[in-house]
């Protein structure tokens, strides 16, 4: 952090009308299309605290690099004018006196004058006074934060990764336009979560749905030689071609004929015994026996890059308004309310995983573990009322609270924030005498587990009721007493952490650290990061639309923005959105109704207190060994690229999907000068109760374009070609297997079907061909997954399927792109800072190649 000044200077209020008054004693006459240059002075008053700039007349843009340029432009039809630009280089190297300054920049879109009425003394005593606060793009690489005299810069690249460059410094921004955080659209509105009352239920199209198709048998084995004949010399393609006929003629068709069977009408329906290959993922992840912190998944939310930054002792406050909005969406999946969205091809999406993001849970076993869901919502009949409490974890111990109350209301703000407080002081109390750590053992071997958790219930009835507490539980929360500076270390906690205030088992966990970030794990048995960010964009939004959930600092970055004007602009109900107004109802009409209650009536709070004996304190300890070496091994890194121009990619028709995986790929071929395996899961939830198959990404045509760009004999039409064929050939792919035609998932079914019948001749034969090089999706040399901020306004943090693997979550926004790299310190050909800081020359590179397209 670099101060400019240490001196607090008087906030002068310098309104529009000054400015123009100002601006009127140096001309005469009405200027159309020139620009008032207003040039920052680094001189001040004592005296007076003058801070109004001198006024010149500049025709061009300048070069200097305080500057803020005022447009003037008449319009044809009304003779009006309100266009203002604003140079990004001001914001860069302005001084504190700029925050005064920014308050003559009043002519926004709802103050309209005419170029006479700008220029004429006498109207101008007429003008109303509007003070006006600066907000600008406050996050841009290099630039400042004008706020408290200090400027803080911000790493694009953290753990000393390249750094980015600002891409047209020159370039004007419509001051009309300015957001602190582009990819943020202050439009949003949570509105779009909730079906209307003659709207479908939430899962009342399922039915409605296609099913998965299956495809035949030789078709796949075609699909899977494409997939990988790039990565294999011709002598070893010979071989491959000669093994997958062999097996098509043998076993594969009796596989073929006995998943023919199970993929009739009725087993579509009723599969809870069928190896299909739309439940291949869900399957796969109950019969892994790899630890849960490697096959489970993570995700960072880009809040702490706008609406939540760190702040000290912000844990419980956020803490609060997680667990309410949480409460909400859990509300609408309870009342069916949640709406029925569509892909990007306007297909409608399968809704089923909902029912399981909340109250879910995965129990260990051998040979594979099992899994539970006991959330059902007001229309399906149930003997067991669908679970009201969270578990909390502190310290490494665990509370239960109620949080949801009568009729699926959410307990109120204060009682929520109390019972926070309270455990946050009962753990620390009991630090030294509970048993704690017992989370731990959820992050073992899964069998090593399975047989501690029956142990452990074999114990006492006590352990019994609190482990069926801890796996009913709506969700957990834990707050860690650690503080996570920085996006890297961020990554690491999201995946491991210390393991002790952990539950890994759990489908959806939040970690609040004690700065006020926060991540997020899921357990993939169940849902899909998919759904989670579905989650976490309502939750995102939700607090969009309440600034009473800002941070005061966040609040005045973005005043008079945009909708945000102010918060009694965002307070007022007429502009809360239809989810808010339902809500507010809601929490009014049952106030009325319900009279008051005391804190034991209403969030019940109970410590889960276990028995312990020897064997479950070796367990713990030689758990914490285990965990310690495979969370010391994970290296990451994040990327940050600011400047990726998403509308210019839109209007190009580059798909942003594949300039991102052309990036990666292009990033690894001048690392290691060979073409990666780069896979990417792919969404199927248009189809019933499907989640995703596996595209490999690495094409001839992308291959052919990664050559190009290091051969500078290359011309620059060729590389143009190759590129554009690149971009069709992803788009292509892709599309066929969002539409059934992948082959990894059948692969799959058909090596479950061999496993279940003991045909282990054909599940030797499908294993050497999932060993292969991009053979399955453990066998990637990138393991990737991604969005665009239509989809999600999180990322993914993917752990590398192998040791000398990568995996890259990565989500692409306005003006702001962002991956998360991770790999295995145990392998020294890789290294995530390496590839990171690789990635983001190879970003800058490739912004600069499509803008001269």
């Amino acid at each position: 952090m670099s101060k400019i000044s240490d001196e607090k200077v008087k906030d002068t209020m310098v309104s529009s009308t000054r400015l123009l008054r100002k601006s009127a004693e140096y001309f005469t006459q009405p200027l159309e299309n020139q620009h008032f240059e207003v040039r920052s002075s680094h001189r001040r008053s004592t005296e007076t605290k003058e801070l109004i700039p001198k006024l010149s007349i500049a025709r061009s843009h300048s070069q200097a690099s305080n500057v803020i340029h005022f447009q003037v432009e008449k319009d044809v039809k009304t003779g009006m004018t309100a266009k203002q630009t604003l140079s990004k280089k001001f914001l860069a190297d302005g001084r504190v006196f700029l925050q005064d300054v920014s308050k003559i920049l009043a002519l926004r879109s709802s103050a309209i004058f005419s170029v006479e009425n700008l220029l004429s003394n006498t109207n101008l005593q007429s003008l109303p006074d509007h003070p006006v606060r600066f907000s600008g793009e406050l996050m841009q690489h290099g630039s400042s934060r004008l706020t408290d005299i200090e400027i803080v810069t911000h790493d694009l690249v953290s753990a000393a990764n390249s750094r980015a460059s600002q891409f047209g410094d020159s370039s004007l921004v419509n001051i009309d336009n300015l957001w602190p955080w582009p990819w943020l659209s202050p439009s949003l509105n949570s509105s779009e979560y909730v079906g209307t009352l003659t709207a479908p239920k939430t899962f009342s199209l399922q039915e409605k749905l296609q099913f998965y198709p299956l495809m035949p048998l030789s078709d796949t084995l075609q699909t899977y030689i494409r997939s990988v004949r790039l990565f294999l010399s011709p002598k070893h393609l010979i071989h491959l071609e000669k093994l997958v006929n062999e097996f098509a003629e043998s076993s594969g068709q009796d596989l073929q004929e006995c998943l023919i069977k199970e993929h009739s009408p009725l087993n579509l329906k009723d599969h809870a015994k069928c190896c299909l290959p739309y439940l291949v993922p869900s399957l796969t992840k109950c019969l892994t026996r790899l630890e849960a912190p490697l096959s489970n998944s993570a995700i960072l939310t880009l809040s702490m890059w706008d609406l939540w930054p760190e702040r000290e002792n912000s844990q419980i406050e956020r803490a609060t308004i997680l667990i309410q909005l949480c409460t909400e969406f859990a509300r609408l999946i309870y009342s069916e309310r949640l709406n029925v969205f569509t892909d990007s091809s306007g297909y409608p999406q399968c809704n089923h995983q909902f029912r399981k993001l909340f109250s879910s849970c995965k129990i260990p076993g051998i040979p594979c573990d099992g899994t539970h869901c006991f959330f059902k919502t007001v229309f399906e009949p149930s003997r067991h009322l669908t679970p009201k409490h969270i578990v909390v974890i502190c310290r490494g111990q665990m509370f239960s609270v109620d949080v949801i109350l009568d009729q699926f209301r959410t307990a109120p703000t204060p009682e929520l924030r109390m019972s926070l407080i309270k455990i946050m002081q009962t753990a620390e109390e009991n630090a030294q005498t509970a048993v704690s750590g017992l989370g731990i053992l959820s992050s073992s071997d899964r069998d090593k587990w399975s047989e501690t958790r029956v142990h452990l219930m074999e114990i006492s009835e006590n352990n019994r009721q609190c482990l069926q507490k801890l796996e009913e539980a709506m969700f957990v929360l834990t707050l860690d007493h650690m503080k996570c500076r920085g996006p890297d270390r961020l990554i690491n906690e999201a995946l491991f952490a210390d393991g002790c205030n952990r539950w890994y088992d759990k489908a959806l966990s939040f970690y609040m650290y004690q700065n006020g970030l926060f991540t997020v794990n899921v357990c993939s048995s169940f849902v899909d990061n998919s759904i989670v960010n579905s989650l976490l964009r309502f939750i995102h939004i939700r607090i969009l639309e309440d600034t009473e959930k800002w941070d005061d600092d966040v609040l005045k970055k973005s005043e008079f923005a945009s909708r945000c004007v102010s918060r009694e602009f965002l307070s007022s109900s007429e502009n809360l959105s239809d989810i808010s107004e339902m809500l507010l109802d809601q929490k009014s009409s049952s106030e009325a109704n319900t009279p008051s209650t005391s804190q034991s009536e209403t969030t019940q709070l109970r410590a889960l207190m276990f028995d312990a004996d020897d064997e479950i304190s070796r367990s713990i300890s030689d758990a914490e060994i285990s965990f310690a070496q495979l969370s010391e091994d994970l290296s990451s890194s994040m990327c940050q690229f600011h400047g990726f121009e998403m509308k210019f990619l839109e209007d190009h028709k580059i798909s942003v999907d594949a300039f991102a995986h052309l990036a990666l790929q292009l990033t690894f071929y001048k690392m290691y000068y060979r073409h990666p395996a780069v896979g990417s899961k792919v969404s199927m939830r248009r189809f019933h109760h499907a989640r995703y198959d596996t595209l490999i990404t690495t094409t001839e045509e992308s291959i052919a374009w990664c050559r190009a760009m290091l051969e500078e004999e290359t011309s620059s039409a060729n590389k143009k070609k190759f590129f554009f064929s690149a971009l069709d050939k992803h788009v292509q792919r892709l599309e066929e297997v969002r539409s059934g035609l992948g082959c990894f998932n059948h692969l799959s079914a058909l090596h479950e079907i061999a496993l279940r019948n003991g045909d282990h001749i054909s599940e030797a034969a499908l294993d050497d061909l999932f060993e292969l090089p991009a053979g399955s999706p453990e066998s990637l040399d990138i393991s990737s997954e991604g969005y665009d901020i239509q989809e999600s306004l999180s990322v993914a943090v993917v752990a590398p399927p192998s040791s000398s693997s990568y995996g890259v979550g990565y989500v692409l926004a306005k003006s702001f792109a962002l991956f998360s790299v991770c790999s295995w310190k145990s392998y020294s050909g890789t290294c995530a800072e390496n590839f990171s800081r690789s990635l983001h020359l190879c970003l800058v590179e490739l912004h600069k190649f499509v803008h001269r397209l």
